[in-house]
């Protein structure tokens, strides 16, 4: 089998308390697929003044130095929830694609066209931060990365960041750009994750029951991101059994 690690942050007062509904969880999906965690570190970025920004910049440092250790990787923002029987996905997407979740057509099927050009306006900005591209607007795919699947050759993806400004998303949107770029000149693979391993409130797609098995609690605010993920949590550990130290999660 090849090396695998599932990475993850938590950086933040928000972020541990996420942390700590969601953590039992991935330590039990990690044991069953054979993967190590990496808990990625802050990278100071001092041209930012945004602490949200550093954060999320920081994941592409962490999963670069992952990378340079294991022959893949799979990461999870904290704020993603693993179901107990919730399959392998290292097992399910080829080791030669990247994977990621497409999110424009979401945004599109809201109707909220000016989320489409916020995105595109940013990610031209990227590429004149980073001195890449010309982006091609009729080509153009946004991922949410808050599950992706990478493997050692897709390092480069995780590049630093060039010149980055304050712009909330910057590690994401650095990173659909860089797959896009790549895609379009036949350097890289692409798999499309269903929601299954990237199911998102904010779309109004979590589903506790048959089909989606990572819940990732993104577009919710403060407190109501934490009291779901709680219920949430609640929930699978009647269904499942309680993710502790003493009782292991029964699949099925």
């Amino acid at each position: 089998m090849t090396s695998r690690a599932i990475a993850t942050i938590a950086l933040d007062e928000p972020g541990a308390a996420q942390a700590a509904v969601t953590r039992p969880f991935l330590d039990l999906y990690a044991e069953r697929v054979g993967a190590d965690i990496v808990d990625g570190r802050f990278h100071d970025h001092p041209e930012i003044t945004k602490r949200f920004t550093q954060i999320q910049l920081s994941k592409l440092d962490t999963m670069r130095e992952a990378l340079e250790q294991y022959d893949r990787v799979l990461w999870l923002d904290v704020d993603v929830m693993v179901r107990p029987d919730a399959p392998d996905i290292f097992e399910v997407i080829p080791d030669n694609k990247w994977a990621g979740r497409e999110e424009i057509a979401i945004f599109m099927a809201q109707n909220k066209f000016w989320r489409y050009e916020q995105i595109i306006e940013h990610m031209e900005t990227v590429c004149r931060q980073e001195g890449i591209g010309p982006l091609n607007r009729n080509r153009a795919i946004y991922f949410n990365c808050g599950v992706q699947l990478a493997a050692k050759q897709h390092a480069f993806l995780y590049a630093p960041a060039k010149n980055p400004d304050d712009w909330d998303w910057a590690e994401q949107t650095r990173v659909s750009v860089r797959v896009c770029l790549a895609a379009d000149a036949g350097r890289l693979e692409v798999y499309y994750l269903p929601d299954a391993f990237n199911s998102m409130k904010y779309a109004g797609e979590l589903n506790y029951g048959r089909t989606c098995w990572f819940n990732h609690y993104c577009g919710m605010q403060g407190a109501d991101r934490l009291i779901h993920m709680q219920m949430d949590a609640e929930v699978w550990r009647k269904r499942y059994g309680r993710p502790n130290n003493d009782q292991r999660l029964r699949a099925g």
